[in-house]
């Protein structure tokens, strides 16, 4: 087996990059008998935390990592949203649209780095990437804060996408579960990877919302009893426990999380 480095906000991860069988059989032994629940041995314990000092401003639009891979064409632009810039990356063109938040310590050049863009685009998905406002090349924003539910409504309009598949780790959760809270029919699905502001929505109600669960087994900021809290809240969703993964798990678990989200997309074509 070969190992694989990439840097992702500076620092670097290693993990073990499989040959594809190998890899679809080993993660489909991790299935536990429940299909709504799975869980996934860990293979990496040197990603950055959500709470790790990473720099918000990469020196470039070019992947920080040497090693990455970078077929898929990347563009960039800003959108206008409520008198706010907003800086995109954008990958893929065909297919449903995923639309990536990111966490307080990261930007959407994470999403390129980690090569998440690129597992979407090849999987013939639509791949958006944003800077909330006040991260990476986005300027801050004061209405987004005060009211982040339509602001992310707006910036769905402004980029021209329409009911996509919304992934939201750690700190976007404010802006995501606001969403989800007040207008549900604007998602098509949902991915959550540990957000923050669970506890914010107690009578959060999405019927028929087809949602993605992720979080680390290892996860203090965001703990497994804030999953079982979203998941009673949502139809059946599907919940994915990476063991030994930390928060943010989708850095200490690049692979399975790109396995898991892939497929949900096709779940959803």
């Amino acid at each position: 087996m070969k190992r694989k480095r990439i840097t992702v906000g500076g620092r670097k991860i290693c993990w073990l990059v499989l040959a594809l069988g190998a890899f679809v059989g080993a993660c489909g032994g991790t299935r536990q008998a429940d299909a709504n629940v799975a869980t996934s041995p860990r293979t990496d314990t040197n990603s950055p935390t959500d709470d790790s000092p990473v720099s918000d401003s990469p020196s470039s639009d070019e992947p920080s990592a040497p090693n990455a891979t970078v077929n898929a064409a990347v563009s960039t632009r800003n959108v206008e949203v409520l008198g706010t810039p907003i800086h995109v990356l954008e990958a893929g063109q065909d297919g449903p649209a995923v639309l990536l938040l990111h966490g307080a310590r990261f930007q959407a050049q994470t999403w390129r780095e980690l090569g998440t863009l690129q597992a979407l685009a090849d999987a013939s998905a639509r791949a958006i990437a944003i800077d909330l406002p006040g991260f990476g090349k986005s300027p801050s924003a004061r209405n987004a804060t005060a009211d982040p539910a339509a602001f992310l409504a707006a910036t769905l309009e402004a980029l021209g996408v329409e009911r996509p598949i919304l992934v939201t780790p750690s700190m976007s959760g404010a802006f995501a579960l606001a969403l989800l809270a007040r207008s549900p029919e604007l998602l098509g699905g949902l991915v959550a990877l540990a957000p923050v502001a669970i506890d914010r929505y107690p009578d959060l109600s999405a019927p028929g919302l087809r949602a993605l669960l992720i979080w680390g087994s290892e996860d203090t900021v965001v703990p497994l009893s804030a999953l079982d809290q979203l998941a009673a809240r949502l139809d059946s969703p599907r919940r994915v426990i990476l063991q030994g993964a930390r928060h943010p798990s989708y850095l200490d678990e690049p692979e399975r999380f790109h396995q898991e989200l892939i497929a949900f997309v096709e779940t959803l074509r």
